[in-house]
């Protein structure tokens, strides 16, 4: 395992695109860090700057505490996974597997050995024979797995290794990587674009937007305390609700006016929400967290929607609505409570789960 340290790293390409820009970023040793953020957004570039095969523009990185700079790709023992398995079609499996340790030299009795270890923790023993075009997409990612694992690395890297399988496949190999990480003990370093896919696989998660960091922490953590709008909104699967509506502050009482009704908040709000008194702010809702019933028994805290699409997902409904002011709205809900009206009804807002975000250019909202 290596813990692995990114200080004031930037990379600019050619024509003045900046890939990496001012990039602080501490991976402890043994985590398994989830790099997740839009196409573009300079994931991929990252691990190709760990992994020695592109050089930072500034900056450095330390592979517990020792500056690599200048230590050549073969020597950080370091092993990467791409979306398309990196295999040599002319040689069965086992050679391909074969094929890191023969470069680095290893003895042919230890080579043996790896590859059955590796072989039988994966469940490829019966494909060693085979060559990779009589393969199936999964079993393929398999043997580029088992290369990278024979090596030994101290530092996995997987560059969205899962995005071109089905979906049923992708969440079997999503659970056998989880394994191995635990099995290895070794750090991983996995990117994806897809933010379901980067919370349930990492013990840590970090969001890139347009070359910078924008959050790092626990999955639960950056999903209930975001730190900016562009977290919020990019860690939800579909949609995220804003409302916009002046703050007001009332003998210690603080509520938040919109839509034409006004919503009470918890008292825990009144201090970060003090300066905001008569000012206009914008306030986020999760559709998990907005219900035809009241969760206080008492007519606040709600919002008059119109039902105008419905999907059904099994056990849940999710919901398409239009505000008063024509603004669309996304909620969930039990098909057996359905309403089915097209009137506008009574959707209640968990005041527990809410985020105030001040009105800044170029969606540079922050959390209050």
């Amino acid at each position: 395992m290596v813990a692995i340290t990114l200080k004031n790293i930037n990379k600019t390409y050619p024509g003045g695109i900046q890939a990496i820009d001012d990039l602080n970023l501490q991976i402890d040793e043994g985590d398994f860090m989830s790099i997740v953020g839009p196409s573009g957004c300079g994931k991929s570039t990252l691990l190709r700057l760990i992994a020695g095969l592109e050089d930072p523009n500034s900056g450095s990185i330390e592979f517990d505490g020792m500056d690599v700079g200048s230590v050549v790709v073969q020597d950080r023992h370091v092993a990467m996974l791409f979306q398309d398995p990196v295999l040599f079609n002319h040689m069965t499996v086992q050679k391909n597997i074969e094929f890191p340790l023969h470069c680095r030299k290893v003895p042919k009795a230890e080579i043996a050995t790896r590859i059955d270890h590796t072989a039988l923790m994966l469940g490829i023993s019966e494909l060693l024979n085979r060559k990779p075009q009589s393969l199936s997409g999964g079993q393929k990612q398999r043997v580029a797995m088992a290369a990278a694992i024979v090596q030994q690395p101290k530092v996995f890297l997987l560059d969205e290794p899962l995005s071109h399988l089905d979906p049923r496949l992708q969440k079997t190999l999503q659970y056998e990587i989880k394994r191995l990480h635990k099995e290895l003990k070794t750090t991983f370093i996995y990117v994806t674009h897809d933010q379901n896919e980067a919370m349930s696989m990492g013990n840590k998660i970090c969001i890139f937007n347009k070359g910078t960091l924008q959050q790092v922490g626990t999955p639960l953590d950056v999903y209930t305390k975001p730190e900016n709008r562009f977290v919020a909104e990019f860690l939800h699967s579909y949609h995220l609700n804003f409302f916009e509506g002046q703050v007001q502050i009332d003998n210690n009482t603080v509520s938040f006016h919109c839509e034409g009704v006004k919503f009470y908040l918890p008292s825990r709000m009144l201090a970060k929400l003090m300066h905001y008194h008569g000012k206009t702010v914008q306030m986020s809702v999760r559709p998990e967290h907005m219900t035809f019933e009241s969760l206080n028994g008492k007519n606040s805290n709600y919002v008059s929607l119109q039902i105008i699409d419905t999907q059904w997902q099994g056990d849940k409904a999710r919901l398409t609505l239009k505000s008063r002011s024509g603004e669309y709205k996304t909620m969930y809900t039990d098909p057996n409570n359905m309403f089915f009206l097209e009137d506008f009804q009574r959707v209640y807002v968990n005041p527990e789960q809410i985020h105030f975000y001040e009105n800044q250019p170029f969606g540079r909202n922050v959390t209050l």
